[in-house]
């Protein structure tokens, strides 16, 4: 037997033959998920569940009927946008650089964490026509799948432009007319660009609005702090980017370049990670691989702000100087 309610509730929908037996006569089985039909004709799925009462000497079947049509949309709607995210992180991995240059006297290495299934970070390594080996770390406004994709297009404008120009800012100030052109003032990408001739061991660096490039010498004390040398890339198409002064790298010396996920990684309580925890660590480990290095700030970052979630992709790149 039914109670009187879902009577009134079954007036509405018209269950699959069989639903009430079915129910009846399995004990194990207490919510089943079928097609129904409304008394207008149209189709939703419904999420039907039992449970038995005993009243006096009599027992009872109680139906709860619920639309769960608009749940399943949703659902699909999740599965399908999962697939995509996956497919846009394996297409997004694929342009990460497969190994680190081959440069004798350097040890070179860069890791990225996305804090989404796809990041608006980047780093790579461009071959340059001098024989300078371009070593660079980006970073688009935001993180998510719009920002992937511009990543995308501006290595592809600073990848094509770095087959024919040496120069750090000539890479940027080429680079930034092609994106200004697309973006239009609305979205930005900041630049880190670092050129290091392995024969001469000079180092020219520019910088789209990135944060600071350090340089640390072997007994860990900073030997350069290279700032900005122009707006973000996509700002402005008309913009001239300038070089800060050469640096002569040195055996024992480090080269630090990072995005803003890291030194601004916050805690519940508000603080920040900071550069200078990063300084600190590279300080700490003067023998760590450079693959190893990076991956250690990340997690230390990362172990900083636990139990807060990953709030902003953590890119690092570090070059030591044998």
């Amino acid at each position: 037997q039914i109670c009187s309610k879902t009577l009134d509730f079954l007036q509405t929908i018209s269950t699959p033959p069989g639903t009430w037996k079915l129910a009846a006569e399995a004990e194990d089985r207490k919510v089943f998920e079928s097609l129904a039909r409304r008394s207008d004709g149209t189709e939703v799925e419904v999420e039907i569940g039992f449970t038995r009462m005993r009243m006096g000497q009599q027992q009872w079947l109680v139906a709860f009927i619920r639309d769960i049509t608009e749940r399943r949309r949703h659902e699909a709607e999740i599965r399908k946008t999962r697939q995509e995210f996956a497919a846009a992180r394996e297409i997004q991995s694929r342009l990460f650089p497969k190994s680190s240059p081959r440069a004798p006297g350097f040890d070179i290495a860069g890791v990225s964490h996305a804090a989404e299934a796809t990041g608006g970070d980047s780093f790579d390594y461009l071959p340059l026509p001098d024989g300078s080996w371009g070593i660079l770390v980006a970073d688009v406004a935001g993180h998510g799948m719009g920002p992937a994709l511009l990543m995308a297009e501006t290595r592809f404008c600073l990848r094509m432009t770095a087959r024919s120009v040496s120069s750090p800012a000539e890479i940027l100030t080429q680079a930034n007319r092609l994106l200004a052109e697309d973006l239009g003032g609305d979205r930005y990408v900041t630049v880190s660009l670092a050129a290091i001739h392995p024969e001469t061991r000079i180092l020219r660096h520019a910088s789209a609005g990135h944060p600071a490039t350090w340089v640390l010498n072997a007994a860990g004390h900073i030997k350069a702090n290279l700032r900005r040398t122009g707006k973000p890339l996509g700002r402005q198409g008309n913009t001239a980017y300038g070089e800060n002064p050469t640096i002569l790298l040195e055996s024992g010396d480090t080269v630090l370049q990072l995005t803003d996920g890291i030194d601004e990684a916050m805690r519940s309580d508000g603080s920040l990670f900071t550069v200078e925890r990063v300084l600190d660590l590279i300080r700490a480990y003067p023998g760590m691989p450079a693959a190893d290095l990076a991956e250690r700030i990340c997690s230390e970052a990362r172990a900083f702000t636990h139990p807060e979630p990953q709030t902003d992709d953590f890119t690092v790149v570090i070059v030591r100087v044998l």
